[in-house]
Parts: C-alpha cells; structure tokens; sequence
C-alpha cells in the first residue's frame, strides 16, 4: 500500500501558478529544491511517483528518507555530461542528501533529467532553453558548508537572479 502523505490543494494550486508566473511573466532564475523539482515537473505537465516505495521496484533499495543527519550524503547522484548541473558542479557523481518519497516520474515537455540515482530515478531537471533553470530532488542548503559542488549551485542561481 502506497502513502501520499498530506495532500493541500490550495498550496499545490498556489506554489504552481506562481511558478508559471515566475517563468511565463517576469522570467526570474529559477532553482527548486525537492518539492521543488516536483513541483516544477508537474507546473510543465509532467508526473511524480506518489510513493517511492510502492510505485518504483529497487533490487537494493536506496535511502531516499536517510534516518541519519541531513549535513551526511546518503547516496551518489551520476550527473548527465554536458548539462547546466555538470556546467555548474563540474562533477560526474555528486553525494547527496535524501528526504523525499516522492520524485519525479514523466518528465514535462521541454525538461532534461540531468541527475540520476544508481537506481534509475531522476534527481535533477533542466530547461536548457531557459536562462537558469534547474531542479534538484536532494537539499544542498545543508550540504553546502562542506561540498563545493552545492555551494556552487547557490551561487550561481544568486549570479542568475542579479
């Protein structure tokens, strides 16, 4: 039996008008980060796994909700060549925090999965023809102290959004 967890209509409705408001409209960088890059994929007319467990079969399952501190990577992120998250990180394999059940399943129209776990599912997405544009499924804003990579994620959406 699979769990959705707590469903508010309201906020989903909210968070993916003002997110087509940000990319439509105004056009600003854009950076989400784990309900994030599912919302985002769902905003473009993509879809999510519900629950990870029950929806994706693993022959050896990863933790994607790590029962330890989220300042530890629970498990590595292969990094599609040539992508904004290669550009950005300079890395093939990032190490990755996980606190998520769900993630993004069909990917929308005009995104590219630029991060997968060993597993198979997608981590992160581009829009490469947007100016910055960039979907994360793990939570850098803990990892960045110590991992260069992350921090540079940060830095580079700041640059965007001057």
């Amino acid at each position: 039996k699979g769990y959705c967890g707590t469903i508010i209509p309201q906020r989903d409705n909210h968070d993916i008008a003002v997110a087509k408001y940000f990319m439509n409209e105004i056009k600003k960088p854009i950076l989400g980060i784990c309900r994030g890059i599912q919302l985002l994929n769902v905003a473009l007319g993509g879809d999510i796994y519900q629950d990870i467990p029950s929806q994706f079969p693993q022959d050896f399952p990863i933790a994607h909700t790590q029962p330890f501190d989220y300042v530890i990577p629970s498990h590595k992120v292969r990094v599609v060549p040539g992508t904004l998250l290669a550009r950005l990180t300079g890395c093939e394999t990032l190490q990755v925090n996980s606190m998520h059940h769900q993630a993004c399943r069909k990917i929308a129209p005009g995104l590219t999965a630029c991060g997968h776990a060993a597993c198979g599912l997608t981590e992160a997405i581009e829009k490469p023809d947007y100016p910055f544009f960039l979907g994360v499924q793990w939570h850098p804003e803990y990892l960045w102290e110590q991992d260069p990579a992350m921090r540079q994620l940060f830095e580079a959406f700041v640059k965007a959004a001057r």
